[in-house]
């Protein structure tokens, strides 16, 4: 009995980490030809984390000044109290001289 309590626990284990690197790499990585966009999200909309917390879809108020969302690059800057926080990688490759 114990075996199997050792083994569904160390499947249940491993789940859990292949989730949680697949949730951190997405909110990590930078989605090319998009821009994080802060000041304008819904509560319960964010992407990712902030000062505050560590997760998306975790917004407690709208319009938050810390709180951001992906958007197509050139668009923040054309929302009313958006506020571009950084540029995800560009899509194309870099120049080379």
């Amino acid at each position: 009995m114990k075996n199997t309590t050792t083994t569904v626990n160390s499947a249940l284990v491993s789940v859990l980490a292949l989730g949680l690197s697949t949730i951190s790499t997405s909110a990590v990585a930078g989605k090319p030809g998009f821009e994080k966009c802060a000041g304008i999200v819904k509560a319960g909309m964010n992407d990712c984390g902030t000062s505050k917390h560590g997760c998306g879809g975790v917004a407690k108020t709208d319009g938050d000044p810390e709180e951001w969302i992906y958007v197509p690059k050139g668009t923040c800057k054309k929302i009313v109290d958006g506020v571009v926080k950084e540029a995800a990688p560009s899509s194309s490759p870099p120049q080379g001289g």
